[in-house]
């Protein structure tokens, strides 16, 4: 698709250049969705009607809703842009005017971009790599480069980009561009809580956590991030993670939760407050749970949170076996976890006379009898644990 399009293109005396992430993953085997595509020595009427003529001939959308910019849309993974130069008008992520041009030269184009690794570009018609910058070989170094002294100031997300690139992709800050980083750290506060959650959510998701987590504690002073800790907990379910990371932070959970947009993530507040506070519930054990304790942390924060337990206690004392024989003891005892785990309910008790508050407050009495191995959980031993 993009190579026919290309073709269009020249035929018509521009040249067509993928440039950015595609190219960037392509280098390293990664594969990546969406495509921006480069194109000089046309007008942005021309393009315009090039992709009309396009879109039509393939049956795919074309969407002009960028056009002031430059920018037009092809499909739903495909972005088609003219040369661009940016100038700053303020010291937020979003105080700066955009120029696009057919006669702005590729370099200056790429110049524009936030790291070197991002600056690479792919001529359509030649496959020739354009990379003046050294990106490549900066990729190849695991190497993360601003591309000029500006460029943080200019626009303060690119902190945030910077170090989701390294979770991503295992680069590292180079020396310079770290310094930026401590230079310009005051501007992160122009950045919206809502674009600090989107480049959080991607740090997230990559792997190399420790190559940038540090950079967090810079721009965010006032919270605590316990980074390095998510090298151990992989198996862990993105919830926990979080958890884990934002477990040093007592009694500002829901702070953190709207401040990083935690539920772009697709979690609850409250879910993100117990998991966080059953950690601190074992941490202030001192030791590992008993049997009992275990099954009073499932009661309180539910079943899901039996991995969380698990990692946070045989990280310390490896216990692993000993954790399973609690599941084990759960299972073969019947100890009920929930209320609805009970052999018996609220209907039994209106029976035995017991009505409104009296009920909630027995099924409690009874619930936790059973998990302390005062009474079974079977329906005749609780109606006379009742009755008593």
């Amino acid at each position: 698709m993009i190579y026919k399009l290309a073709a269009k293109i020249k035929r018509n005396g521009g040249t067509a250049y993928l440039v950015g992430g595609f190219v960037r993953d392509s280098l390293i085997q990664k594969e990546s969705k969406d495509k921006d595509i480069l194109v000089t020595g046309i007008s942005a009427d021309l393009l315009e009607r090039l992709l009309l003529r396009f879109s039509t001939e393939h049956n795919i959308k074309v969407d002009f809703v960028g056009k002031s910019f430059g920018v037009f849309k092809l499909g739903n993974d495909i972005d088609i842009a003219l040369p661009r130069v940016e100038q700053s008008t303020g010291e937020g992520h979003k105080d700066f005017k955009v120029i696009a041009h057919q006669d702005i030269p590729l370099e200056k184009d790429l110049e524009r971009r936030d790291f070197t690794i991002n600056a690479i570009a792919k001529n359509l018609h030649t496959d020739e790599i354009v990379d003046p910058f050294n990106g490549v070989t900066d990729l190849k170094n695991g190497v993360l480069k601003a591309i000029t002294s500006e460029s943080f100031k200019d626009d303060p997300l690119r902190m945030l980009r910077g170090i989701q690139f390294c979770s991503r992709f295992g680069v590292i800050f180079n020396d310079a561009t770290e310094q930026m980083l401590l230079k310009n750290k005051t501007l992160i506060s122009t950045v919206s809580n809502e674009r600090l959650g989107e480049e959080f959510k991607k740090f997230i998701h990559g792997e190399h956590y420790g190559l940038s987590g540090w950079a967090f504690k810079i721009l965010y002073p006032e919270y605590s991030f316990n980074y390095l800790e998510l090298y151990d907990c992989s198996e862990l379910s993105l919830l926990f993670k979080l958890a884990i990371l934002f477990q040093s932070n007592k009694g500002r959970e829901e702070e953190i939760f709207v401040k990083f947009s935690l539920s772009q993530l697709g979690f609850r507040a409250g879910q993100f407050v117990d998991a966080i506070q059953c950690i601190q519930q074992i941490n202030a054990m001192k030791k590992e749970p008993t049997k009992t304790q275990y099954a009073l942390l499932l009661k309180t924060f539910g079943r899901e949170i039996s991995s969380l337990v698990k990692y946070c206690v045989t990280k310390e004392t490896n216990k692993v076996e000993k954790m399973a024989d609690y599941d084990n003891w759960i299972e073969e005892n019947d100890i009920p976890i929930t209320k609805k785990d009970l052999k018996i309910n609220g209907d039994d008790l209106l029976k035995l006379g017991l009505i409104g508050k009296e009920i909630g407050d027995t099924l409690e009495e009874a619930h936790l009898a059973c998990i302390n191995s005062e009474v079974k959980n079977a329906k005749g031993e609780l109606l006379a644990f009742v009755k008593s």
